[in-house]
């Protein structure tokens, strides 16, 4: 049987309620195939009515019911519950995109078991290491006084509620702008993608994305964490009961379908969702240099300058980007009288000379223009727009006035929107494409022709916590047809099925390169196909701080190629702001610069005077130094890792780390500390005993840990090494691709036990599956390399000139590869050892020893 553990037992949940289901019948669990997943069990529940006429609350309850739980690995549990009688019910058609994985040898971690009369089930861990169960839908009678079910089907709405500990640590249910472990005192998270419009990204607003994804972890069960995700794209509203007691999810539709992850990681919990909704794809490499950005920067003159600017001050920048002001009156695919076609072609061959590149945006809605405009009627023609409930071409209105909204589930979009992006490169022969407004967002609320009706617009249930706000407001109506289902069904999925047509676009377009997608809205799967900025913010100190637990929770949704608009969207960024988010931007996982210039002045690094762009220079230049280190930790997320990291996942059993969010790490050896408040000089920054920490910018100990106060001038963004973690470094360049070809060098943060290790992956450019992924490790005052994976070889640089020993007390000799070496010095205050001039290649096995 695998080890899976499954509980039956009869007896009545913590609180009575006026309607219940019974199980009426049961399948057991049969041995599972090797490498298969496998039914653990399997049942019909029926209804059962007290007659008290408090039943049905939104609706007819559905009766029967079928169960399943499904052991998909050893470490994921399924748990769905559906109608047997509605097979056609709307479920989410994109689980599973590499493949279900294989279920293992090894015993379960979880355990399934459930009450008969009336029927409620937990999960727990099976070896019995976590007192409280995970999930747990026999509730208090407390929760029910909150209004909480245990579980309830209806046509429009089904909810299932678990008991939880009390003030439990909580993080994910995005996207929306929160602490990152989440509050969970009587607290709402609405899962609808919208464009908040007038009311802007704000705390407690559901935002672009949808992800019914929470990871909890607990202090008393030695750190211990597990996820839950409800994979369903209906409008959805998690509720927690006061002191986080208990939570309800809520769903307008669908079917319950709940996966249960084990962990007993966050790292772990990640990896498990990723296997469920799809690991990340690697952007291109140029994606990881600094971007230029803004609404208002998109005619000649401007972007001449720009491009001046940035040659002259000898910045290191990779991409330009054009807002919809490039367009001829914000229609797609043109260009306006400021921003010619031919302008377009030799402004981009001048950045492509420079080994920089162009990104244009391109917005959902196309423009009703019947006179010759090729997007309206070739999409006429391939008949590739949403219906309203007429059968007509749904009527909405953005940017460029009237337009029809494209059905990107339609298969018909691909070939549309190739070839439209086809005759559009011939003219500006971009390097990847940034979509917006893809909630799918409308100036009118439903369609502009005629007022929305019915139980589609106005459910018995409306998730939605604004009290004046319904599920149509600025977007489609929701009773109009997709090619998949209603717009009730598939509305927060349509940044995703978006964003998975203009990539496969690219790659049609571009065999074997890699293809770049920048998407507003997203829901789960989405990082399958594209990457992601966090909207519309403000300039200001708060977004700033915002933008910390942003950037953290994207890494466990699966973008976690991600970042805000530095220096912010709205409003006037001052000097002091875009200073700090310059050196906080340097690393973010994806680092852009944009505002609009109708919502704010310009916010360019050489806005503010000398002192901020010899700031911003000194921090960029040393996230080109670090590019290496982050396209390994791009790569990784490949394979279900994260760029950014909480300290919590780092250090699970100190609880001091659980909360923080204003400190972040990249991977696991680098601690971001910014400066996040205005008028601020220090900060105060949380360092984990159980590890040496080094000062990024001297490469001295920081001697002090726990809770310290770190001085922090203008000039200054404090970030430490981790003791333990080996870092690989290039030298800086105007470009990523100049950068790409200097020499390396080694730096080896010693830990208390005089150990160290880490990771460099040279990547093909191109998507042609060659990778070298090569580890390196300190023992003693040993450091030795070994290649892991030798199948891309770069063909210009892999020199290693240098090697940078920190912690480092003493050396009288040092040895490489054997032979005796004498180009090294000691720093014995900063206790730093380097040692030059070498003749070494990352893509050979080396060995350095010293004395």
């Amino acid at each position: 049987m695998k080890g899976w553990l499954l509980l039956f037992v009869v007896g009545t949940a913590t609180a009575s309620f006026p309607c219940y289901y019974d199980v009426t019948s049961a399948t057991k669990a049969s041995k599972a195939a090797t490498g298969t997943s496998h039914e653990i069990f399997g049942g019909t529940l029926s209804m059962r009515d007290d007659g008290s006429g408090r039943c049905a609350a939104y609706g007819t309850d559905i009766t029967p019911l079928f169960v399943q739980a499904t052991a998909v690995t050893n470490d994921i549990l399924r748990v769905k519950i559906a109608d047997p009688n509605d097979l056609g019910r709307w479920q989410v058609p994109h689980l599973f995109p590499d493949g279900v994985p294989t279920y293992g040898e090894s015993a379960d971690s979880f355990a399934f078991s459930y009450t008969a009369s009336p029927f409620t089930f937990s999960v727990s861990r099976a070896d019995g290491s976590d007192s409280v169960a995970l999930f747990n839908t026999s509730i208090s009678s407390s929760a029910a006084d909150f209004g909480f079910l245990p579980l309830v089907f209806e046509d429009q709405y089904i909810e299932v509620s678990t008991s939880m500990m009390s003030s439990p640590t909580v993080y994910g249910l995005g996207e929306v702008e929160y602490p990152f472990a989440l509050y969970t005192d009587a607290t709402d998270y609405v899962q609808w993608t919208s464009d908040p419009w007038d009311m802007g990204v704000r705390p407690g607003v559901n935002l672009y994305g949808d992800y019914p994804l929470y990871v909890e972890m607990r202090k008393n069960a030695q750190g211990r964490a597990h996820g839950v995700f409800v994979a369903n794209s209906n409008a959805k509203r998690f509720s927690f009961a006061p002191a986080g007691e208990a939570l309800s999810i809520r769903l307008t539709g669908g079917v319950l379908d709940l996966f249960f992850f084990m962990g007993p990681t966050g790292d772990d919990v990640v990896k498990q969702y990723l296997q469920v909704v799809g690991n990340p794809i690697l952007p291109p490499y140029w994606a990881l240099g600094y971007h230029q950005s803004g609404l208002g920067q998109s005619n000649e003159l401007m972007l001449n300058n720009i491009l001046d600017e940035i040659v002259s001050n000898n910045l290191t920048c990779d991409v330009i980007w054009s807002d919809i002001d490039y367009m001829l009156d914000n229609k797609d695919f043109t260009f306006s009288l400021s921003f010619t076609a031919k302008f377009a072609t030799d402004y981009i061959a001048q950045l492509n000379s420079l080994n920089m590149v162009w990104v244009p945006i391109l917005d959902h809605c196309i423009p009703i223009d019947k006179t010759n405009y090729e997007p309206y009627t070739l999409g006429i023609e391939k008949d590739v727009f949403v219906k309203d409930i007429f059968g007509d071409n749904f009527y909405a209105n953005l940017w460029a006035g009237d337009c029809y909204i494209p059905d990107f589930s339609h298969p018909n979009t691909l070939s549309w929107w190739v070839q439209l992006l086809k005759t559009f490169y011939e003219d500006a022969p971009f390097s990847g494409i940034w979509i917006d407004m893809d909630e799918p967002s409308n100036i009118c609320s439903g369609s502009c022709q005629y007022l929305p009706t019915g139980t589609y617009n106005f459910p018995p249930f409306n998730p939605l916590t604004t009290s004046d706000w319904y599920l149509f407001n600025h977007t489609v109506s929701l009773d109009s047809p997709t090619y998949l289902s209603l717009m009730y069904n598939t509305h927060n999925m349509y940044g995703y099925f978006e964003s998975t047509v203009t990539h496969d676009a690219l790659v049609e377009m571009f065999p074997g390169k890699r293809p770049f997608v920048l998407t507003r809205s997203s829901s789960f799967g989405t990082g399958t196909q594209s990457f992601h900025w966090l909207g519309d913010n403000d300039s200001s100190f708060s977004s700033l701080k915002a933008s910390v637990p942003g950037t953290l929770s994207f890494q466990l949704f699966g973008i976690p190629f991600v970042g805000p608009d530095i220096c912010g969207f709205n409003t006037d960024a001052t000097a002091e702001l875009c200073t700090r988010w310059f050196e906080l931007g340097a690393f973010y996982p994806f680092a852009r610069n944009h505002n609009s210039d109708a919502k704010g002045s310009p916010q360019y690094p050489w806005t503010f005077g000398q002192e901020t762009l010899d700031i911003f220079k000194t921090v960029f230049e040393a996230r080109y130094k670090l590019l290496p280190f982050f396209y390994t930790l791009a790569f990784q997320t490949t394979q279900g890792g994260m760029m950014w990291r909480p300290l919590s996942f780092q250090y699970p059993t100190d609880g001091n780390t659980y909360s923080i969010d204003t400190q972040a790490l990249i991977g696991d050896a680098l601690l971001l500390s910014p400066v996040l408040e205005e008028a601020v000089e220090q900060v105060t920054a949380y360092l984990p005993s159980q590890d040496r920490w080094y000062d990024f910018w001297t490469l001295g100990e920081e001697t002090r840990n726990g809770w310290v106060v770190l001085d922090a001038p203008l000039e200054v963004i404090p970030v430490h090494i981790r003791g333990g973690s080996i870092i690989p470094l290039q030298r800086s360049a105007s470009t990523s691709a100049a950068a790409r070809l200097t020499p390396f060098t080694i730096i080896v943060a010693q830990s208390a036990q005089n150990t160290a290790n880490g990771e460099f992956s040279g990547v093909s450019l191109d998507v042609d599956g060659l990778y070298s992924f090569i580890t390196f490790n300190l023992a003693g005052n040993v450091l030795t390399s070994t290649i892991e994976h030798g199948g891309y070889i770069p063909s210009k640089q892999t020199a290693i000139e240098s090697v940078v020993i920190l912690g480092a007390k003493s050396a009288t000799s040092v040895q490489v590869n054997g032979a005796s070496y004498s180009n090294f010095s000691l720093d014995t205050e900063k206790q730093v050892l380097t040692i030059s001039g070498l003749s070494l290649t990352v893509t050979t096995p080396f060995m350095v020893k010293w004395n």
